[in-house]
């Protein structure tokens, strides 16, 4: 209601604008009231064309901009963490999972390592960043993508998981990565793969704050 008085304010205060309606008058001259509705719908539509204007603008469409260089993120520190997307694109931050379901359009992106660092919420709703404002390594990040072998996006959270439930291409790349183990325990190592566990499923362990992996920037 504040938007359309102001905009009505603006559009009446203007004499250029009022010399647009279709009809005016002189004083003592008698008034049709088909030249005054006609003065209105003229009104009525040039307000319709500034409010669409100012909606435009007041919504933001989220643009997917890129990505960053590869970063163990939890070992940046904070202030590293949040300036490395607008260092490499001005005016950018780490993409969260809102962002995405917001974004325009979703480019295909073709890393050279399939799993992806981004945010779970906005900035303005982040009480700490990811890998505990970016200084631990014994963390997962609270959301990250992983790219499959069709360069589909799927958004996931902690990789800890079977070897069956992996994609193929992640797999092969967490193999690469991680120390292989014959042991049981999880806690053996930060990023780990064991071929053969207690129950005789290959499981996969890997902290997303301790591996060097590019993330998505949105503006």
């Amino acid at each position: 209601m504040k938007k359309i008085i102001l905009t009505v304010s603006l559009f009446f205060s203007s004499t250029a604008m009022a010399h647009d309606l279709p009809n005016t008058f002189e004083a003592g001259e008698p008034i049709v009231a088909s030249e005054i509705n006609a003065n209105f719908e003229s009104i009525s539509s040039k307000l319709d064309v500034i409010n669409s204007s100012l909606d435009k603008k007041n919504s933001k469409v989220v643009e997917i901009v890129g990505l960053t260089d590869p970063t163990i993120w939890g070992s940046v520190n904070f202030t590293n963490g949040i300036n490395m997307c607008p260092n490499k694109y001005p005016g950018s931050r780490i993409c969260s999972g809102y962002d995405l379901r917001e974004a325009a359009t979703i480019p295909t992106l073709d890393p050279s390592v399939p799993i992806i660092f981004i945010e779970e919420y906005p900035r303005s709703n982040i009480d700490q960043n990811s890998c505990n404002d970016f200084k631990s390594t014994r963390e997962n990040a609270k959301y990250h993508l992983i790219i499959d072998n069709n360069g589909n996006l799927n958004m996931t959270r902690g990789l800890e998981t079977t070897e069956d439930n992996i994609e193929p291409n992640v797999l092969a790349w967490i193999k690469n990565l991680t120390q292989v183990n014959s042991g049981t325990a999880l806690e053996q190592s930060e990023n780990s793969y064991w071929p053969y566990s207690s129950n005789n499923i290959s499981q996969i362990r890997v902290y997303t704050c301790a591996i060097s992996i590019p993330a998505l920037c949105c503006k």
